[in-house]
């Protein structure tokens, strides 16, 4: 069955993960780093103004102007995706090359998208985490390897909390897999044993694999089909039960988050998961 939005019915979603990381240019190993980006708002002519400001992420220095962004080599099928995004939620890898009358273009082969109104705070670092097949002979396991980004240095850690960086009603395990299988970066800290996300930028365009096939059984009158929704976001049937003491209303989702909701154990009620509308079609 495909990824789905359900309240009395079940409304399809798109599918679609592959490979998460696109085979990139041999050129990116050589010159590349990745930044934060915003629009530049100032009001004069371009290219001079109207471009967009970059911060070397893990690295102090001044803002580094840019007249566009090159996303030609990035692999989005939506360009959008980048155009659309807002202050603070759009992180780059690319190298800066020179642009017209006197100014840098970015040149970008990976792009990566934050959730919206989640904020790391100043402590946090720039960093990629990856799971390692190790054999553990102690407790806890240190399976995760946290790299920060452009400077280099990592340190383990034996699990990843994204709970900072999620927004009221969030699926936290939808971000943790990202993050651990599909090569979503993060801005946090590694403390007390874990990495400590304040947010988590998902690697642009996402894809997701087929949802498997599945089999609704008819309820008994009286009960409703529930579901439960796994972190690639496909719903699968989880039995019947008889709606009872459920909420009248439920809590609006914050701007730039849309709602999923379907019927769920134990108890029939809805459910309900506030996804960046980036990542819902």
């Amino acid at each position: 069955m495909k990824r789905a939005t359900l309240a009395a019915a079940v409304v399809s979603m798109a599918c679609g993960v592959g490979a998460e990381l696109a085979t990139e240019d041999a050129e990116v190993s050589a010159g590349t780093a990745y930044f934060t980006a915003e629009r530049d708002q100032r009001k004069c002519p371009s290219p001079a103004c109207g471009g967009w400001w970059l911060r070397e992420v893990n690295r102090t220095g001044d803002a580094i102007y840019v007249s566009s962004l090159d996303l030609s080599r990035a692999g989005l099928d939506d360009a959008s995706l980048v155009w659309n995004a807002g202050p603070r939620e759009l992180l780059l890898r690319g190298k800066l090359r020179d642009a017209e009358r006197g100014t840098q273009k970015l040149a970008v082969w990976a792009a990566y998208r934050g959730q919206p109104n989640a904020a790391p705070s100043a402590a946090d670092e720039f960093l990629s985490v990856a799971e390692q097949n190790i054999v553990c002979v102690t407790a806890p396991c240190e399976r995760l390897l946290a790299t920060r980004l452009n400077v280099g240095g990592a340190s383990r850690a034996g699990k990843l909390e994204v709970e900072r960086s999620c927004r009221p009603f969030a699926d936290d395990a939808f971000m943790e897999n990202r993050v651990l299988a599909h090569g979503a970066l993060v801005a946090g800290r590694v403390s007390g044993g874990a990495v400590d996300a304040g947010q988590v930028y998902l690697r642009l365009p996402l894809r997701f694999a087929p949802c498997p096939a599945v089999k609704v059984a008819k309820c008994p009158d009286g009960q409703v089909n529930t579901w439960r929704r796994t972190a690639d976001l496909c719903m699968i049937p989880d039995g019947c039960a008889a709606p009872a003491n459920c909420p009248e209303t439920r809590p609006a989702c914050e701007t730039g988050y849309t709602p999923s909701t379907w019927p769920a154990q134990p108890a029939g009620c809805t459910q309900l998961r506030c996804d960046p509308s980036f990542v819902v079609p």
